[in-house]
Protein backbone atom coordinates (compact mmCIF):
# COMPACT_ATOMS: atom_id res chain seq x y z
CA UNK A 1 0.00 0.00 0.00
CA UNK A 2 1.08 3.63 -0.78
CA UNK A 3 3.16 4.79 2.70
CA UNK A 4 1.08 7.83 2.56
CA UNK A 5 -2.25 5.68 2.61
CA UNK A 6 -5.31 6.52 0.33
CA UNK A 7 -7.71 9.78 0.47
CA UNK A 8 -11.38 9.31 0.09
CA UNK A 9 -11.79 11.49 -2.56
CA UNK A 10 -9.31 9.53 -4.71
CA UNK A 11 -11.08 6.85 -4.16
CA UNK A 12 -14.42 8.01 -5.20
CA UNK A 13 -12.77 9.20 -8.44
CA UNK A 14 -11.33 5.61 -9.32
CA UNK A 15 -14.00 3.46 -7.94
CA UNK A 16 -17.22 6.04 -9.12
CA UNK A 17 -18.50 5.34 -5.93
CA UNK A 18 -21.73 6.96 -4.53
CA UNK A 19 -20.86 8.88 -0.89
CA UNK A 20 -23.01 7.69 1.05
CA UNK A 21 -22.04 8.80 4.82
CA UNK A 22 -18.54 10.60 5.47
CA UNK A 23 -16.57 9.93 8.50
CA UNK A 24 -13.00 10.01 7.87
CA UNK A 25 -11.48 10.83 5.00
CA UNK A 26 -7.96 9.06 4.85
CA UNK A 27 -7.17 5.73 4.98
CA UNK A 28 -3.80 3.31 5.77
CA UNK A 29 -5.00 0.56 3.89
CA UNK A 30 -7.52 -1.51 2.58
CA UNK A 31 -9.08 -4.97 3.66
CA UNK A 32 -11.26 -7.64 2.98
CA UNK A 33 -10.69 -9.41 6.10
CA UNK A 34 -12.94 -8.55 8.99
CA UNK A 35 -11.12 -11.27 11.09
CA UNK A 36 -8.02 -9.13 10.66
CA UNK A 37 -8.66 -5.25 10.02
CA UNK A 38 -7.10 -2.70 11.95
CA UNK A 39 -7.68 0.91 13.33
CA UNK A 40 -7.98 2.35 10.41
CA UNK A 41 -8.28 0.86 7.34
CA UNK A 42 -11.28 1.13 4.75
CA UNK A 43 -13.17 -2.36 4.63
CA UNK A 44 -14.47 -3.78 1.50
CA UNK A 45 -16.80 -6.57 2.28
CA UNK A 46 -16.59 -9.12 -0.78
CA UNK A 47 -19.64 -11.25 -2.06
CA UNK A 48 -19.72 -15.37 -3.35
CA UNK A 49 -21.81 -17.95 -3.67
CA UNK A 50 -20.98 -18.67 0.10
CA UNK A 51 -20.15 -15.28 1.50
CA UNK A 52 -21.20 -11.81 2.33
CA UNK A 53 -18.82 -9.61 3.76
CA UNK A 54 -21.37 -7.05 4.67
CA UNK A 55 -22.62 -9.43 7.72
CA UNK A 56 -19.57 -8.24 9.67
CA UNK A 57 -19.35 -4.73 8.80
CA UNK A 58 -20.40 -4.07 12.61
CA UNK A 59 -17.66 -6.05 13.53
CA UNK A 60 -14.80 -4.26 11.48
CA UNK A 61 -15.86 -1.13 13.13
CA UNK A 62 -15.17 -2.53 16.68
CA UNK A 63 -11.59 -3.40 15.57
CA UNK A 64 -10.94 0.19 14.04
CA UNK A 65 -12.31 0.37 10.83
CA UNK A 66 -12.75 3.44 9.73
CA UNK A 67 -14.72 3.12 6.31
CA UNK A 68 -16.56 0.77 4.17
CA UNK A 69 -17.32 0.20 0.45
CA UNK A 70 -20.86 -1.43 -0.01
CA UNK A 71 -22.13 -3.26 -2.76
CA UNK A 72 -25.97 -1.82 -4.14
CA UNK A 73 -29.08 -3.92 -2.50
CA UNK A 74 -26.89 -5.27 0.81
CA UNK A 75 -28.36 -5.05 4.18
CA UNK A 76 -26.33 -2.63 6.52
CA UNK A 77 -26.89 0.24 8.70
CA UNK A 78 -24.99 3.61 8.91
CA UNK A 79 -23.02 4.41 11.76
CA UNK A 80 -22.37 7.75 12.59
CA UNK A 81 -18.78 8.96 11.99
CA UNK A 82 -18.31 6.53 9.89
CA UNK A 83 -17.43 6.22 5.95
CA UNK A 84 -19.71 4.50 3.58
CA UNK A 85 -19.57 4.59 0.06
CA UNK A 86 -21.79 2.70 -2.34
CA UNK A 87 -21.05 0.57 -5.24
CA UNK A 88 -22.34 -1.87 -7.92
CA UNK A 89 -19.93 -4.15 -7.51
CA UNK A 90 -17.59 -4.49 -4.22
CA UNK A 91 -15.06 -6.87 -6.29
CA UNK A 92 -14.49 -4.44 -9.07
CA UNK A 93 -13.75 -1.27 -6.51
CA UNK A 94 -11.61 -3.62 -5.05
CA UNK A 95 -9.78 -4.46 -8.60
CA UNK A 96 -9.65 -0.68 -8.90
CA UNK A 97 -8.28 0.29 -6.12
CA UNK A 98 -5.57 -2.57 -6.89
CA UNK A 99 -4.81 -1.26 -10.15
CA UNK A 100 -4.46 2.38 -8.46
CA UNK A 101 -1.61 1.01 -5.44
CA UNK A 102 0.25 -0.36 -9.18
CA UNK A 103 0.15 2.24 -11.15
CA UNK A 104 1.40 4.99 -8.28
CA UNK A 105 4.17 2.72 -7.14
CA UNK A 106 4.73 1.38 -10.97
CA UNK A 107 7.18 -1.07 -10.00
CA UNK A 108 8.07 -3.76 -13.08
CA UNK A 109 5.73 -6.65 -13.08
CA UNK A 110 5.82 -9.94 -14.17
CA UNK A 111 3.30 -12.37 -14.78
CA UNK A 112 3.41 -15.72 -14.79
CA UNK A 113 0.89 -18.48 -15.96
CA UNK A 114 0.82 -21.49 -17.66
CA UNK A 115 -0.82 -25.30 -16.59
CA UNK A 116 1.46 -26.22 -14.36
CA UNK A 117 4.79 -24.68 -11.85
CA UNK A 118 3.16 -21.46 -12.16
CA UNK A 119 4.27 -21.15 -7.69
CA UNK A 120 7.33 -22.67 -8.65
CA UNK A 121 8.37 -20.40 -11.21
CA UNK A 122 7.64 -17.56 -9.15
CA UNK A 123 9.47 -18.96 -6.61
CA UNK A 124 12.53 -19.35 -8.24
CA UNK A 125 12.11 -15.62 -10.36
CA UNK A 126 11.95 -14.02 -6.44
CA UNK A 127 15.02 -15.79 -5.90
CA UNK A 128 16.77 -14.80 -8.70
CA UNK A 129 15.32 -11.10 -9.21
CA UNK A 130 15.85 -9.89 -5.24
CA UNK A 131 19.38 -11.26 -5.55
CA UNK A 132 19.48 -7.41 -7.74
CA UNK A 133 16.08 -5.25 -7.26
CA UNK A 134 13.74 -4.93 -4.07
CA UNK A 135 11.29 -7.96 -5.35
CA UNK A 136 7.95 -8.82 -4.20
CA UNK A 137 6.05 -11.70 -4.96
CA UNK A 138 2.55 -13.07 -4.56
CA UNK A 139 1.68 -14.70 -1.14
CA UNK A 140 0.66 -18.64 -1.09
CA UNK A 141 -0.97 -19.68 -4.62
CA UNK A 142 -3.01 -15.70 -4.93
CA UNK A 143 -3.50 -16.04 -8.31
CA UNK A 144 -7.11 -15.21 -8.95
CA UNK A 145 -9.45 -12.39 -9.09
CA UNK A 146 -9.59 -11.87 -5.39
CA UNK A 147 -5.58 -12.99 -4.91
CA UNK A 148 -3.97 -11.20 -7.51
CA UNK A 149 -5.49 -7.32 -6.00
CA UNK A 150 -4.73 -8.34 -2.66
CA UNK A 151 -0.81 -8.94 -3.96
CA UNK A 152 -1.07 -5.72 -5.70
CA UNK A 153 -1.72 -4.00 -2.29
CA UNK A 154 0.76 -5.09 -0.58
CA UNK A 155 2.97 -3.71 -2.52
CA UNK A 156 5.27 -0.92 -0.81
CA UNK A 157 7.01 2.06 -2.56
CA UNK A 158 10.54 0.17 -2.33
CA UNK A 159 9.26 -2.50 -4.47
CA UNK A 160 11.00 -2.17 -7.96
CA UNK A 161 9.69 -5.43 -8.78
CA UNK A 162 6.81 -7.64 -8.28
CA UNK A 163 5.78 -11.06 -9.31
CA UNK A 164 2.90 -11.77 -9.76
CA UNK A 165 1.27 -15.62 -10.16
CA UNK A 166 -2.15 -15.81 -12.61
CA UNK A 167 -4.28 -18.63 -12.75
CA UNK A 168 -7.70 -19.31 -14.29
CA UNK A 169 -10.82 -21.46 -14.45
CA UNK A 170 -12.08 -20.19 -18.05
CA UNK A 171 -11.48 -18.08 -20.91
CA UNK A 172 -11.26 -14.20 -19.94
CA UNK A 173 -9.96 -14.93 -16.37
CA UNK A 174 -6.08 -13.88 -17.49
CA UNK A 175 -7.13 -10.90 -19.57
CA UNK A 176 -9.19 -9.98 -16.60
CA UNK A 177 -6.13 -10.15 -13.98
CA UNK A 178 -3.68 -8.69 -17.03
CA UNK A 179 -6.27 -5.63 -17.04
CA UNK A 180 -5.54 -5.14 -13.03
CA UNK A 181 -1.86 -5.87 -12.55
CA UNK A 182 -0.35 -4.50 -16.17
CA UNK A 183 2.14 -6.77 -16.25
CA UNK A 184 5.35 -5.64 -18.48
CA UNK A 185 6.75 -9.07 -19.28
CA UNK A 186 4.50 -12.71 -19.34
CA UNK A 187 6.10 -15.82 -18.44
CA UNK A 188 3.59 -18.64 -19.76
CA UNK A 189 5.21 -21.75 -18.42
CA UNK A 190 3.50 -24.70 -20.51
CA UNK A 191 0.64 -25.96 -22.00
CA UNK A 192 -1.04 -29.06 -19.95
CA UNK A 193 -4.37 -30.91 -18.89
CA UNK A 194 -5.66 -28.41 -16.31
CA UNK A 195 -8.97 -27.35 -16.58
CA UNK A 196 -9.39 -29.72 -19.93
CA UNK A 197 -12.89 -30.47 -18.21
CA UNK A 198 -14.11 -26.94 -17.76
CA UNK A 199 -12.27 -25.74 -21.38
CA UNK A 200 -12.60 -28.71 -23.88
CA UNK A 201 -9.33 -29.64 -25.06
CA UNK A 202 -5.57 -28.29 -25.13
CA UNK A 203 -5.88 -26.20 -27.85
CA UNK A 204 -8.88 -24.00 -25.82
CA UNK A 205 -6.66 -24.20 -22.64
CA UNK A 206 -3.68 -22.34 -24.94
CA UNK A 207 -5.85 -19.98 -26.13
CA UNK A 208 -6.49 -19.21 -22.57
CA UNK A 209 -3.69 -18.58 -21.50
CA UNK A 210 -2.05 -16.63 -24.17
CA UNK A 211 -4.68 -14.05 -23.02
CA UNK A 212 -1.89 -12.95 -21.22
CA UNK A 213 0.59 -12.78 -24.10
CA UNK A 214 -2.12 -10.58 -26.06
CA UNK A 215 -1.92 -8.02 -23.41
CA UNK A 216 1.58 -8.03 -23.36
CA UNK A 217 1.57 -7.36 -27.38
CA UNK A 218 -1.02 -4.61 -26.73
CA UNK A 219 0.99 -3.14 -24.25
CA UNK A 220 4.61 -3.68 -26.19
CA UNK A 221 5.89 -5.92 -23.01
CA UNK A 222 7.95 -9.18 -23.46
CA UNK A 223 6.51 -12.61 -23.37
CA UNK A 224 8.87 -16.02 -22.16
CA UNK A 225 7.52 -19.60 -23.06
CA UNK A 226 9.23 -22.82 -23.71
CA UNK A 227 10.31 -23.47 -27.24
CA UNK A 228 9.35 -27.18 -26.81
CA UNK A 229 5.52 -26.64 -26.05
CA UNK A 230 3.90 -26.94 -29.37
CA UNK A 231 0.98 -25.18 -28.60
CA UNK A 232 2.74 -21.88 -27.51
CA UNK A 233 5.08 -22.24 -30.29
CA UNK A 234 2.05 -22.13 -32.68
CA UNK A 235 0.21 -18.94 -30.81
CA UNK A 236 3.40 -17.38 -31.13
CA UNK A 237 3.29 -17.46 -34.47
CA UNK A 238 1.33 -14.83 -34.26
CA UNK A 239 2.82 -12.26 -31.88
CA UNK A 240 3.25 -9.46 -34.00
CA UNK A 241 6.36 -8.31 -31.98
CA UNK A 242 8.92 -10.86 -32.76
CA UNK A 243 11.90 -8.87 -30.96
CA UNK A 244 9.72 -8.92 -27.88
CA UNK A 245 9.15 -13.10 -27.80
CA UNK A 246 11.48 -14.73 -25.95
CA UNK A 247 12.01 -18.99 -25.96
CA UNK A 248 14.36 -21.08 -23.86
CA UNK A 249 15.10 -24.71 -24.78
CA UNK A 250 16.19 -28.09 -22.89
CA UNK A 251 18.11 -29.08 -25.62
CA UNK A 252 20.22 -26.99 -28.22
CA UNK A 253 18.38 -24.68 -30.22
CA UNK A 254 20.30 -21.37 -31.82
CA UNK A 255 16.60 -20.11 -32.33
CA UNK A 256 16.47 -19.87 -27.93
CA UNK A 257 17.99 -17.01 -25.89
CA UNK A 258 19.02 -19.70 -23.29
CA UNK A 259 19.41 -23.88 -23.66
CA UNK A 260 20.60 -26.19 -20.91
CA UNK A 261 23.33 -28.11 -21.30
CA UNK A 262 23.53 -30.70 -18.47
CA UNK A 263 22.16 -31.46 -14.87
CA UNK A 264 23.17 -32.89 -12.02
CA UNK A 265 22.53 -33.82 -7.99
CA UNK A 266 24.55 -32.86 -5.28
CA UNK A 267 23.76 -32.71 -1.63
CA UNK A 268 20.01 -32.92 -2.75
CA UNK A 269 20.06 -29.88 -4.96
CA UNK A 270 20.00 -29.40 -8.92
CA UNK A 271 22.66 -28.24 -10.60
CA UNK A 272 22.38 -27.50 -13.96
CA UNK A 273 25.07 -25.31 -16.99
CA UNK A 274 22.94 -23.11 -19.23
CA UNK A 275 24.00 -21.43 -22.40
CA UNK A 276 23.51 -17.63 -23.22
CA UNK A 277 22.80 -18.38 -27.25
CA UNK A 278 23.48 -14.41 -27.73
CA UNK A 279 27.54 -14.49 -26.22
CA UNK A 280 27.71 -18.06 -26.39
CA UNK A 281 28.77 -18.13 -23.04
CA UNK A 282 28.14 -21.06 -20.74
CA UNK A 283 26.71 -20.63 -17.09
CA UNK A 284 25.83 -22.46 -13.74
CA UNK A 285 22.73 -22.34 -11.64
CA UNK A 286 21.39 -24.23 -8.76
CA UNK A 287 17.74 -25.34 -7.74
CA UNK A 288 16.13 -26.23 -4.06
CA UNK A 289 13.63 -28.42 -6.73
CA UNK A 290 14.34 -31.31 -8.72
CA UNK A 291 13.36 -31.96 -12.51
CA UNK A 292 13.82 -31.51 -15.91
CA UNK A 293 10.39 -29.13 -16.07
CA UNK A 294 12.08 -27.33 -13.15
CA UNK A 295 15.20 -26.39 -15.21
CA UNK A 296 12.93 -25.33 -17.76
CA UNK A 297 11.27 -23.06 -15.46
CA UNK A 298 14.56 -21.67 -14.24
CA UNK A 299 15.05 -20.62 -17.84
CA UNK A 300 12.62 -18.84 -18.32
CA UNK A 301 13.31 -16.77 -15.02
CA UNK A 302 16.36 -16.28 -16.11
CA UNK A 303 15.91 -15.16 -19.55
CA UNK A 304 14.27 -12.15 -17.65
CA UNK A 305 18.29 -11.07 -17.17
CA UNK A 306 18.27 -9.88 -20.73
CA UNK A 307 15.14 -7.25 -20.62
CA UNK A 308 16.30 -6.16 -16.79
CA UNK A 309 19.70 -5.90 -17.86
CA UNK A 310 21.38 -8.33 -15.41
CA UNK A 311 24.71 -9.64 -16.24
CA UNK A 312 24.90 -13.54 -15.53
CA UNK A 313 26.86 -14.48 -12.64
CA UNK A 314 29.56 -17.52 -13.25
CA UNK A 315 27.20 -19.50 -10.70
CA UNK A 316 23.98 -18.34 -9.34
CA UNK A 317 21.95 -20.20 -6.54
CA UNK A 318 17.90 -20.36 -7.54
CA UNK A 319 17.00 -22.46 -4.28
CA UNK A 320 14.12 -21.64 -2.42
CA UNK A 321 12.29 -23.06 0.63
CA UNK A 322 10.06 -25.37 -0.47
CA UNK A 323 6.05 -24.80 0.35
CA UNK A 324 3.83 -27.27 1.79
CA UNK A 325 3.02 -30.24 -0.39
CA UNK A 326 5.29 -28.80 -3.45
CA UNK A 327 7.75 -31.59 -3.59
CA UNK A 328 8.07 -31.44 0.37
CA UNK A 329 10.47 -34.34 2.36
CA UNK A 330 9.31 -35.46 5.18
CA UNK A 331 10.93 -37.94 7.22
CA UNK A 332 8.61 -40.33 9.63
CA UNK A 333 11.31 -42.51 11.34
CA UNK A 334 13.22 -44.23 8.76
CA UNK A 335 10.94 -43.55 5.25
CA UNK A 336 11.35 -40.23 3.26
CA UNK A 337 8.23 -39.44 2.06
CA UNK A 338 8.06 -36.86 -0.97
CA UNK A 339 4.95 -34.91 -0.43
CA UNK A 340 4.25 -33.47 -3.51
CA UNK A 341 0.38 -33.53 -3.19
CA UNK A 342 -0.35 -29.79 -3.48
CA UNK A 343 -1.91 -30.85 -7.08
CA UNK A 344 -1.48 -32.82 -10.06
CA UNK A 345 -2.87 -32.80 -13.65
CA UNK A 346 -1.47 -35.70 -15.84
CA UNK A 347 1.88 -33.13 -17.34
CA UNK A 348 2.82 -32.41 -13.53
CA UNK A 349 2.01 -36.50 -12.31
CA UNK A 350 4.69 -37.45 -15.33
CA UNK A 351 7.12 -34.72 -14.09
CA UNK A 352 7.13 -35.59 -10.50
CA UNK A 353 7.11 -39.55 -10.57
CA UNK A 354 10.25 -38.95 -13.47
CA UNK A 355 12.07 -36.65 -11.04
CA UNK A 356 11.51 -39.22 -8.32
CA UNK A 357 12.61 -41.91 -9.98
CA UNK A 358 16.23 -39.88 -11.28
CA UNK A 359 16.48 -38.53 -8.01
CA UNK A 360 16.15 -40.86 -5.69
CA UNK A 361 19.39 -42.66 -4.25
CA UNK A 362 17.35 -45.33 -2.41
CA UNK A 363 17.42 -48.75 -3.02
CA UNK A 364 13.38 -49.04 -2.72
CA UNK A 365 11.29 -46.67 -4.10
CA UNK A 366 7.37 -46.55 -3.70
CA UNK A 367 4.75 -44.55 -6.16
CA UNK A 368 1.73 -43.25 -3.89
CA UNK A 369 -0.69 -41.63 -6.32
CA UNK A 370 -4.23 -40.29 -5.99
CA UNK A 371 -6.69 -39.03 -8.59
CA UNK A 372 -6.27 -36.39 -10.77
CA UNK A 373 -9.39 -34.15 -10.37
CA UNK A 374 -11.27 -32.40 -13.42
CA UNK A 375 -10.27 -33.91 -16.35
CA UNK A 376 -14.06 -34.70 -17.64
CA UNK A 377 -14.62 -36.90 -20.08
CA UNK A 378 -10.32 -36.76 -20.69
CA UNK A 379 -10.03 -38.46 -17.26
CA UNK A 380 -9.59 -42.51 -18.01
CA UNK A 381 -7.32 -41.34 -21.00
CA UNK A 382 -5.21 -39.56 -18.98
CA UNK A 383 -4.86 -41.83 -15.68
CA UNK A 384 -4.39 -44.35 -18.46
CA UNK A 385 -1.59 -43.29 -20.16
CA UNK A 386 0.42 -42.08 -16.29
CA UNK A 387 0.25 -46.35 -16.27
CA UNK A 388 1.58 -46.47 -19.81
CA UNK A 389 4.16 -44.03 -18.37
CA UNK A 390 4.96 -46.39 -15.56
CA UNK A 391 4.89 -49.21 -17.21
CA UNK A 392 8.39 -48.04 -17.82
CA UNK A 393 10.22 -46.97 -14.83
CA UNK A 394 11.86 -48.70 -12.02
CA UNK A 395 10.06 -48.83 -9.03
CA UNK A 396 9.12 -51.39 -5.92
CA UNK A 397 5.36 -50.77 -5.70
CA UNK A 398 2.62 -48.71 -7.10
CA UNK A 399 0.04 -47.84 -3.84
CA UNK A 400 -3.39 -46.67 -6.26
CA UNK A 401 -5.64 -44.66 -4.36
CA UNK A 402 -9.14 -43.34 -5.48
CA UNK A 403 -11.64 -45.09 -7.99
CA UNK A 404 -9.70 -43.10 -11.10
CA UNK A 405 -6.79 -44.74 -10.73
CA UNK A 406 -8.06 -48.37 -11.81
CA UNK A 407 -7.24 -46.79 -15.13
CA UNK A 408 -3.35 -46.40 -14.34
CA UNK A 409 -3.16 -49.88 -13.81
CA UNK A 410 -5.11 -50.88 -16.74
CA UNK A 411 -2.42 -48.22 -18.35
CA UNK A 412 -0.05 -51.10 -16.71
CA UNK A 413 -1.50 -53.98 -19.46
CA UNK A 414 1.87 -54.42 -20.97
CA UNK A 415 3.99 -55.44 -18.33
CA UNK A 416 3.16 -57.74 -16.24
CA UNK A 417 5.97 -57.64 -14.09
CA UNK A 418 4.67 -53.47 -12.85
CA UNK A 419 0.84 -55.04 -12.76
CA UNK A 420 2.14 -57.40 -10.06
CA UNK A 421 3.68 -54.47 -8.24
CA UNK A 422 0.80 -52.40 -7.74
CA UNK A 423 -2.41 -52.37 -4.92
CA UNK A 424 -5.24 -50.44 -5.08
CA UNK A 425 -6.88 -48.83 -2.46
CA UNK A 426 -10.57 -47.35 -1.91
CA UNK A 427 -9.15 -44.20 0.64
CA UNK A 428 -6.01 -42.80 2.29
CA UNK A 429 -6.98 -44.39 5.55
CA UNK A 430 -6.45 -48.18 4.01
CA UNK A 431 -3.51 -47.00 2.48
CA UNK A 432 -2.08 -45.56 5.65
CA UNK A 433 -2.54 -48.37 7.13
CA UNK A 434 -0.43 -50.60 4.55
CA UNK A 435 2.65 -47.86 4.20
CA UNK A 436 3.26 -48.31 8.43
CA UNK A 437 4.86 -51.40 7.35
CA UNK A 438 8.11 -49.68 5.41
CA UNK A 439 8.32 -46.41 8.07
CA UNK A 440 11.22 -48.63 9.71
CA UNK A 441 13.24 -49.07 5.99
CA UNK A 442 15.28 -46.39 4.41
CA UNK A 443 13.20 -46.08 1.47
CA UNK A 444 11.72 -43.06 -0.25
CA UNK A 445 7.68 -42.56 -0.97
CA UNK A 446 6.69 -40.25 -3.50
CA UNK A 447 3.04 -38.77 -2.83
CA UNK A 448 1.30 -37.24 -5.99
CA UNK A 449 -2.52 -36.55 -6.66
CA UNK A 450 -4.87 -33.51 -7.13
CA UNK A 451 -5.34 -31.33 -4.26
CA UNK A 452 -8.83 -33.00 -3.67
CA UNK A 453 -7.02 -36.24 -3.34
CA UNK A 454 -6.15 -35.02 0.45
CA UNK A 455 -2.76 -36.93 0.15
CA UNK A 456 -1.73 -34.97 2.69
CA UNK A 457 -3.93 -37.12 5.20
CA UNK A 458 -1.17 -40.26 4.98
CA UNK A 459 0.90 -37.80 6.51
CA UNK A 460 -0.94 -37.32 9.68
CA UNK A 461 -2.21 -40.80 9.76
CA UNK A 462 1.49 -41.88 10.14
CA UNK A 463 2.41 -39.20 12.53
CA UNK A 464 -0.13 -39.06 14.86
Amino acid sequence: MLQAGIKLEQILEMINGKLLAKGKEHFINISTDSRTIKSGELFIPLVGENFNGHKFIDNTFSNGAEGVIVQKNENYNLIENKTFIEVDNTLKAYQQIANFVRKKINPFVIGITGSSGKTSTKEIAYAFLSQFFETYKSEANFNNEIGVPQTLLQLREEHKIAIIEMGMRGKGQIEELALIAEPNVGIITGIGSAHIELLGSKKDIAEAKWELAKYIENNDGYIIIPAYDKYLLEMSKSFKNSDKLISVDLKENDNCVLTSEKSWIKDNKQYFTYKDNQTNKTYEACLSVHGQHQISNALLVLSLAKILNISYPDFIDLSFENLSGRSEIIKIKQANFINDAYNANPESMKASIKTFIESSDKKKKILVIGEMKELGEHSYREHYEVGEFCSNLDFDQLILIGQNTQAIKDGLKNNPEKISKTILFDNNQQASEYLKKYLDSDIDILLKASRGAKLEEIISYLTN
